[in-house]
């Protein structure tokens, strides 16, 4: 499927974010296009930022959505599709995917990252037991697609953890391939308001009393929850943070503090927090100052909480190799030249002199967000 043809599917489903997400991964920086989606995101961000503070009616919500999804729909009508995929799309089906091999939607979010999956796992197993909530920081580039790493780290648990049993286990759930929906981290215009988000947050997913305050939830209402984890991935833009006087970090130390329950038979919670920074994987000499500043914040506050807090930061682009290894393993292909053929025809559909064509040309790598859409036609067509 080209990446028309799954914008397409996203927009009639419904899924205008994930439909912006998938066409800007598709689009090199100068297509034109690119000015044109970026418009529907704001327009969208507008509108949920309206409707989380109550001031848009659901009329003039849904007029709006439907404008933003006429307007998607024309526009991807009129886009013309550059670069190379049909040799790319040729070199994923040359691959000889076996419909019998067993390719999860774990194989849509794991391609390397297994340095800084160890270093979760190994949190995680020793505050196994002792730490029933636990929030792990995540910060990473968009390009690098560290949201992606929260899903991928859920997907493991429910394979290494819960045996495949997803009743064990809640998230927020998408009508999609990737189960896992990500969601914005309540967040308001000061302390007291980004409180009362996540609380109005808790109460709307787990469905409590309106007479039962979200203190009393927490003590009573979470031992009877009948799941072995409850996980959320929660996204805040580093942006968040511009002439912030540390209320986000009050606000952390808020959610670590109040998430405690004498109880000792609760579910384990897991809160992924992906903070999204653009460049953050360049050299630390080029972080700006508020990137410097939050990663320091952060790294404080995993210090003041050790054994429930904790910060993951290096996401890298991901070498050629790695990816060759990636797509060789996932279904035990032997021959290098099939999963070389796939890389070779990635780096042929950027467009020249583009960042992710010098990046591929000097230094042999890749940006996580030009590999996932590989990822998932692999799964597509593992799971016709």
């Amino acid at each position: 499927m080209n990446p028309k043809d799954s914008i397409l599917q996203l927009i009639s489903r419904g899924q205008l974010e994930e439909a912006i997400a998938v066409w800007l991964q598709a689009t090199g920086v100068h297509d034109p296009i690119r000015t044109e989606v970026l418009g529907y995101s704001a327009r969208l961000s507008n509108l949920t930022t309206k409707k989380n503070q109550g001031v848009i009616e659901f009329k003039e919500e849904t007029l709006v959505l439907n404008q933003v999804t006429a307007a998607m729909f024309s526009s991807l009508h009129n886009w013309q599709l550059g670069g190379d995929y049909a040799s790319l799309l040729y070199a994923i089906e040359q691959l000889g995917i076996d419909l019998d091999n067993e390719i999860s939607s774990l194989h849509l979010v794991n391609c390397d990252r297994i340095g800084q999956a160890k270093t979760f796992r190994r949190v995680f197993n020793r505050w196994e037991g002792k730490s029933d909530f636990q929030f792990h920081f995540i910060c990473g580039c968009p390009t690098e697609m560290p949201t992606s790493f929260g899903k991928r780290l859920i997907y493991e648990i429910i394979r290494d953890k819960l045996d495949d049993r997803h009743d064990a286990i809640s998230y927020p759930f998408q009508e999609d391939d990737d189960r896992i929906k990500t969601e914005n981290l309540p967040l308001g215009t000061d302390l007291a308001a980004s409180q009362k988000r996540l609380k109005e947050y808790v109460a709307r997913r787990f469905q409590f009393s309106d007479t039962q305050s979200f203190e009393t939830f927490i003590e009573t209402g979470v031992p009877k929850l009948p799941y072995d984890y409850v996980t959320s991935v929660f996204e805040i833009s580093e942006k968040k943070w511009e002439k912030d006087e540390g209320e986000i970090r009050e606000y952390f130390e808020w959610m670590i503090e109040t998430f405690q329950c004498p109880n000792k038979e609760v579910p384990t919670f897991l809160f992924f927090v992906v903070i999204k920074s653009p460049k953050l994987h360049l050299d630390p000499e080029q972080l700006t100052h508020r990137q410097k500043a939050i990663l320091a914040e952060l790294g404080s506050l995993c210090e003041k909480y050790p054994d429930q807090a904790t910060l993951l930061s290096d996401f890298p682009p991901i070498d050629q190799q790695d990816f060759d290894d990636w797509v060789a393993e996932i279904d035990d292909i032997r021959n290098p030249n099939l999963s070389r053929a796939v890389t070779r025809a990635l780096a042929a559909t950027f467009e020249a002199g583009s960042e992710e064509d010098i990046l591929y040309r000097t230094q042999q790598k890749f940006h996580l967000k030009d590999i996932e859409p590989v990822q998932r036609r692999i799964y597509e067509i593992a799971s016709k």
